[in-house]
């Protein structure tokens, strides 16, 4: 299936692009997807999303709306990785 993925931040930064489509197998997770991003864009955006020693530090949407590394895809769907956000 193809799945858009949308870059924000750092992150844009970081993959070189502010968005991609992929090719995920049926069945695939947003898991799949950091995974193969990380795979195609190297270590710094994996730094990024992953962190040392934690897992998932962003937020991301699955067709504008949150979800988690555990949701599942389909095809045409737009994921968007946000990195956390922080202020005063």
């Amino acid at each position: 299936m193809k799945v858009e993925i949308v870059y924000f931040s750092i992150l844009e930064r970081l993959a070189g692009k502010p968005c991609e489509e992929i090719l995920l197998p049926d069945g695939a997770r947003i898991e799949d997807a950091v995974q193969a991003a990380c795979a195609a864009h190297g270590e710094d955006l994996r730094r990024a999303l992953l962190g040392e020693g934690r897992r998932y530090m962003g937020t991301f949407l699955r067709n504008g709306q949150v979800a988690n590394a555990d949701t599942p895809l389909a095809d045409g769907d737009r994921v968007t990785f946000l990195m956390p956000l922080s202020g005063g």
